[in-house]
């Protein structure tokens, strides 16, 4: 009798320890950002600045955590539109504007906690870029990382790589507010 209940205490707080090991790693699942684009280099010389939506997917490692993930890299998946407001320009006496640009992606890649509030997340995929009604599918590369002031805010600046046949690849770097749920 004795070997059966302590066996069983044994496994009860084996059970315990495991589950509160589990709890206190757990940050957000979901992600959706909001912010400013800015292009870099020629796309600067053509749009002026942006705007962004997106949404991004991880298990449980976003937000404040208790302590990090026993694996240092983990899935997430992001997608989203931006919208970049064409420049104005006086080319011989006329002025021209460049038209918007739509930047569709649905990402997927990595996600790294190096720290208990932050991540950096690198994820590539499949794009549209529509301008003047014209829609590209591409190629495209997204680096951010972000910081949480609180439970549920993060400060997130990322770099952009967007490529799409029959043009130049452009950049943008971005600065968004991103909430989680």
């Amino acid at each position: 009798m004795k070997k059966t209940v302590f066996i069983l205490v044994i496994s009860l707080l084996t059970t315990i320890k495991l589950l509160a090991q589990t709890d206190t790693v757990k940050g957000k699942t979901h992600s959706a950002a909001f912010g400013l684009n800015i292009p870099i280099g020629e796309f600067s010389k053509t749009h002026i600045g942006g705007i962004s939506a997106h949404y991004s997917w991880s298990n449980h490692r976003f937000g404040k955590l208790n302590s990090l993930p026993k694996r240092w890299i983990g899935f997430t998946v992001n997608g989203g539109i931006d919208y970049y407001f064409g420049n104005n320009e006086t080319v011989a006496g006329y002025g021209y504007r460049y038209g918007g640009y739509i930047y569709l992606h649905v990402f997927g890649g990595a996600i790294y906690n190096p720290c208990k509030k932050g991540n950096i997340t690198l994820t590539a995929g499949p794009t549209m870029g529509i301008y003047k009604g014209s829609a590209d599918i591409g190629f495209g590369i997204n680096l951010s990382g972000s910081y949480y002031v609180t439970e549920r805010i993060a400060i997130t600046p990322g770099l952009m790589y967007m490529k799409h046949d029959k043009t130049n690849a452009l950049l943008a770097a971005s600065f968004k507010a991103t909430y989680l749920f």
